[in-house]
């Protein structure tokens, strides 16, 4: 299966830039492997979504880590990949 940029962009739900030390006192809501200092987070509400997010990103060289979020009650994951630069129109 290939996912393109315009597929992954319409596969999440909401993002922002994360930036730990920014979410320290947030950081109880997600159980990541891996929690790293900078990045973008984003968030999908079904698990189908995040898995198809993955693969996009895995097949790109991109790192992630992924966790559910206590607060939102939807999966989240952080990323090194840039949405917004690489923002596509529908």
């Amino acid at each position: 299966m290939d996912i393109t940029a315009q597929d992954f962009e319409h596969l999440f739900d909401a993002a922002m830039e994360w930036h730990l030390n920014t979410w320290s006192e947030q950081t109880n809501r997600f159980d990541f492997d891996d929690m790293p200092q900078t990045g973008f987070i984003y968030w999908v509400q079904e698990y189908p979504n995040l898995m198809l997010c993955r693969e996009f990103l895995a097949k790109r060289g991109y790192t992630y880590t992924a966790s559910f979020d206590e607060a939102t009650d939807q999966w989240a994951f952080i990323s090194n990949y840039n949405f917004d630069s690489a923002r596509v129109s529908a």
